[in-house]
């Protein structure tokens, strides 16, 4: 990290992430930085890892939402789109 407010952050989503959605996240951040052939910006470690964290935490309770912009996600993402779900099929 950068600064210090991101590193705290990032000690603070650590302590409280299990270790394997931040590896899921780590993965997804090389396969997309290898795929699209550029470094993505730093902060994409806790943003991301917040994301899905948060996403599998309201599965585990039974709060499943449809995103309603999946359909958009992947038409205009459709790159992007596969990276993620790569990322999750070499974790399962």
């Amino acid at each position: 990290m950068d600064d210090n407010k991101g590193l705290e952050k990032l000690e603070q989503l650590f302590s409280e992430i299990p270790v394997e959605y931040i590896a899921v996240c780590s993965e997804i951040i090389n396969i997309a930085e290898e795929t699209l052939g550029k470094k993505l910006n730093k902060n994409i470690q806790i943003t991301l890892t917040d994301h899905i964290s948060f996403a599998i935490e309201r599965k585990h309770n039974n709060l499943v939402y449809r995103n309603a912009l999946l359909n958009e996600i992947m038409n205009f993402y459709p790159v992007e789109f596969e990276i993620g779900k790569r990322g999750f099929k070499n974790h399962k």
